[in-house]
């Protein structure tokens, strides 16, 4: 046995740590503190909160490299398919 009888488990600590932190971020949601500030974005992928500026919206996406997609695929179809299919997806930038 983990625990003594009455004792509270080592990982309950870390649920009761992440139902507050789910708690405060659905509170700040309802107040309105983290709606993204769009007319300050200098960042294609970052955008801060309007009255918390110290959290921060970031755009995600899976993305994929020329490179990589032509290593994957280069034996399916030809180079001239790959790179018109890729000129067709999405810019991604990722300043990280």
């Amino acid at each position: 046995m983990c625990c003594n009888a009455g004792s509270l488990a080592p990982w309950d600590t870390e649920i009761e740590v992440a139902a507050e932190v789910g708690a405060a971020i659905k509170r700040m949601e309802r107040s309105g503190d983290l709606l993204a500030e769009w007319k300050d974005q200098m960042l294609r992928s970052i955008v801060t909160c309007q009255r918390k500026h110290t959290m921060h919206w970031r755009r995600v996406c899976q993305c994929i490299t020329l490179s990589w997609l032509f290593g994957m695929l280069v034996q399916d179809c030809s180079a001239d398919l790959l790179y018109h299919f890729y000129r067709t997806q999405r810019i991604v930038v990722d300043n990280d």
